[in-house]
């Protein structure tokens, strides 16, 4: 199970439970956070294959079909984030038929 995934599972069980239960373990829990240490892979993604995906996009989200909610800050282009539909961990190719341009509520 993922870090992620384990944090979201038990603040699930935190919020199910009483508010006076949560104070009790509060009381006593560690202060510092428990570090953990991962190793991770990251893939060196195409740039023209984002930059063609979002041109093609033209600011809409190409799952709901809405205007990009805002502007990037840093170039006023429309926020669209472009992922791959088969991702590539998964053997997804880094291609334009594989990439889809989302807006902040697909992702």
């Amino acid at each position: 199970m993922g870090v992620q995934s384990d944090l979201e599972k038990t603040v699930q069980i935190a919020s199910n439970d009483s508010s006076e239960n949560r104070r009790l373990r509060l009381e006593s829990a560690p202060k510092e956070p428990i570090l953990i240490e991962a190793r991770t892979k990251l893939y060196r993604r195409n740039p023209d294959v984002v930059a063609k995906t979002l041109y093609r996009a033209l600011g809409v989200c190409e799952n709901c079909k809405a205007k990009a909610p805002f502007a990037r800050k840093r170039d006023n282009s429309p926020y669209l984030k472009v992922h791959h539909i088969k991702m590539l961990s998964a053997g997804g190719l880094d291609c334009i038929e594989n990439t889809v341009a989302l807006c902040p509520n697909c992702l």
